[in-house]
């Protein structure tokens, strides 16, 4: 899932730069040669710049909304593996005590034998 979250914003930077940079420097090639309806080119950078900040804001904001979400996926994963792995060592520990109590048992029952 990274791999398309990494793709989504690389697409979203590519039309933002294109739609604030590329475009209006584009559109104002006409008022740089004294091109008579310059006014045009000045519109469409003016309105260009407006789309590539809206594609910007919303852009993100979907980004953040994606990647907070599979943050939180991935903390839930997380936690159910600690819990499992919690539980598998207390069912260890507790086994333990059990060899610890027999091995006790064991060395007293030897003593006993010994005499001691």
């Amino acid at each position: 899932m990274r791999g398309i979250t990494v793709l989504y914003l690389v697409v979203i930077l590519a039309g933002t730069v294109g739609l604030g940079v590329v475009v209006p420097v584009k559109a104002l090639e006409g008022l740089w040669s004294n091109h008579p309806q310059a006014w045009i080119g000045v519109a469409m950078a003016v309105l260009a710049l407006i789309c590539a900040a809206v594609l910007g804001v919303v852009g993100l904001a979907i980004f953040t909304s994606v990647y907070y979400d599979e943050l939180q996926a991935e903390r839930e994963r997380v936690e159910e593996f600690l819990n499992a792995y919690r539980a598998r060592q207390r069912a260890m520990l507790e086994e333990l005590d059990e060899a610890v109590a027999y091995l006790r048992e064991i060395r007293d029952l030897l003593r006993e034998a010994r005499g001691e």
